[in-house]
């Protein structure tokens, strides 16, 4: 690292200061991220929506404004959730004869559940829509209201 022939990048949620050891920070520089704007992200979600090749374009699907607003209000400024969470409405909104993503059906979206893939248990395990870890033991939860009985036994506190 020290003469360049080693480039380390990496993104984590965590303080740096916590995951990587004093001799190896040192040699780093670090970039800290702040969060999207409620607006920024209204306009990937319309962006999404609208492109064809990467996005949703092709699916033909609309979206309320109010319907947008709640999204970027629960991504809480990760592009990553909002993305994820318009992906769970455009598809029940698919289901719909007039696919229209409303605030409705985000609402409905966001109390989905997401699965994920645990590569050290090998197996699935459950996210719950307000918490920002994947449960040792998953429990279908509706909806985090601050301890989430998934992230209780855990003792991960969710945001």
């Amino acid at each position: 690292m020290e003469r360049g022939a080693i480039r380390l990048i990496g993104a984590t949620t965590e303080n740096p200061s916590f995951e990587l050891n004093a001799a190896l920070l040192s040699r780093c520089r670090v970039y800290t991220l702040q969060p999207l704007t409620e607006a920024q992200i209204i306009g990937l979600l319309q962006r999404a929506l609208a492109d064809e090749s990467r996005g949703l374009g092709g699916a033909l699907i609309a979206a309320d404004e109010e319907a947008l607003a709640t999204i970027a209000a629960y991504a809480s400024g990760d592009a990553r959730n909002a993305l994820n969470a318009l992906d769970v409405a455009a598809n029940l909104a698919a289901e719909q004869p007039d696919r229209r993503i409303t605030k409705a059906i985000a609402a409905e979206a966001l109390q989905r559940r997401v699965l994920l893939y645990d590569k050290r248990a090998s197996s699935t395990t459950t996210l719950s829509p307000r918490c920002t870890r994947a449960c040792a033991t998953p429990t279908p939860t509706p909806r985090c209201t601050g301890w989430v009985e998934c992230c209780r036994r855990a003792k991960i506190r969710c945001t």
